[in-house]
């Protein structure tokens, strides 16, 4: 009997050193322990499919190129950085799935997101494992509510407050939105409305739908039985030439303004006519990409590895990245987050197009411009 457990025994133990001789030979196989030695793991939760994938994908080849070249440049040493993508389908629930997988399983150091109600959804679980959140969004909410998130988008706040600046000058006096119904749309009304009535003797109407609305020809009655001058359309860019088409036949507003998530919407040859026959205008986060020597290398780079122009949910996933090795390298390469949230509140980064800097409730110092629509093109507005 005796015998039989020192057999037993033995065998463990040398079926034990065979593991640990394994393991120090591979950073990736069956056997592997644990990678964490070898890798930093940032896991992303983006929408890589459906209406949305517009916005994840282009954010996920930025977020891929940014890795590709911070791993060639060896600024890491031995370590190597990973990016593991999950898609949220836009839906919260999927997002928490994803989250939760990224976390428990793959051990993420940091998380990235994408869109407002995903991130929403996914902000309290990062929190309390008390890891980084850096999400594109326009809601600053979250970003303020939690000190570790991270906002680096455009601002619908300061967008709706510029679109409002916009129409006073214009002399407009009376506004109709067309705005989808959410959290967002509600905050960019009233910082429109907060600027379009100060001083100034201007209307503003409100007509709002569900996400799942595909006939907007009720709404657009509405406001044409207002007689309003300008509508303002606020709803996800996918959706806009669906509801610039079905406007156009009811009411021809004498002005046109869009509210811009994603590349300036003019993709279809009807839209495009619908744009030119009235005074179309938008707000851009980014328009006129600089010229130095970052905006030539990331655009050479990426139309090189996917054959197309950056769009500029490309330049927020590839700036994302830096952004946080840039902290990781300044907190002594530690993803700690109470570090990297002190070093992300406080150092400038250098992105693709302008430097990036936070404000005091963690949102992202961006430019935003005016844009017009004319000669088939969009160009900044004065």
């Amino acid at each position: 009997m005796n015998k039989t457990i020192y057999w037993v025994l033995g065998v463990i133990i040398l079926l034990v050193i065979v593991i640990f001789i394994f393991n120090q030979r591979s950073t990736t196989g069956l056997f592997s322990f644990s990678n964490k030695l070898e890798y930093i793991t940032i896991g992303a939760v983006l929408p890589l499919t459906g209406s949305n994938s517009n916005l994840g994908i282009p954010e996920q080849e930025g977020i891929l190129l940014a890795v590709e070249n911070i791993n060639q440049s060896k600024v890491l040493g031995k370590t190597k950085l990973r990016v593991i993508f999950e898609d949220s389908k836009a839906d919260p629930k999927e997002g928490v799935l994803a989250v939760n997988k990224l976390l428990t399983i793959d051990d993420a150091d940091f998380i990235i997101s994408s869109l407002t109600n995903v991130t929403d959804a996914i902000a309290p679980i990062v929190m309390d494992r008390n890891k980084t959140l850096y999400y594109f969004s326009t809601d600053s909410r979250i970003a303020k509510e939690n000190k570790f998130a991270f906002k680096d988008y455009f601002d619908h706040a300061i967008s709706c407050s510029l679109a409002a600046k916009f129409a006073k000058e214009q002399k407009i006096t009376s506004v109709g939105f067309l705005s989808l119904d959410r959290s967002s749309g509600k905050l960019c009304f009233d910082s429109f409305k907060e600027e379009f009535t100060k001083d100034y003797d201007g209307v503003i109407y409100n007509e709002s739908y569900p996400s799942t609305e595909t006939d907007y020809k009720s709404y657009i009655t509405r406001l044409k039985e207002k007689n309003i001058e300008m509508v303002f359309i606020n709803d996800y860019s996918a959706k806009i030439p669906s509801i610039i088409v079905q406007t156009y036949p009811i009411y021809t507003p004498e002005y046109y303004f869009i509210l811009m998530g994603a590349e300036p919407v003019a993709n279809t040859e009807l839209t495009k006519l619908i744009y030119s026959k009235t005074n179309t205008f938008g707000v851009y986060p980014i328009i006129n990409k600089s010229n130095n020597i970052a905006t030539t290398k990331f655009i050479f780079d990426y139309n090189k590895k996917y054959y197309s122009l950056p769009t500029h949910d490309a330049i927020y996933g590839y700036d994302s990245i830096n952004a946080l090795i840039e902290s990781y390298k300044n907190c002594d390469f530690k993803t700690e987050a109470t570090c990297i949230a002190n070093k992300l509140e406080n150092i400038t980064f250098l992105g693709v197009v302008e430097d990036i800097k936070f404000d005091e409730n963690r949102n992202s110092i961006r430019s935003t411009n005016i844009i017009k629509f004319e000669n088939g093109v969009w160009n900044k507005f004065n």
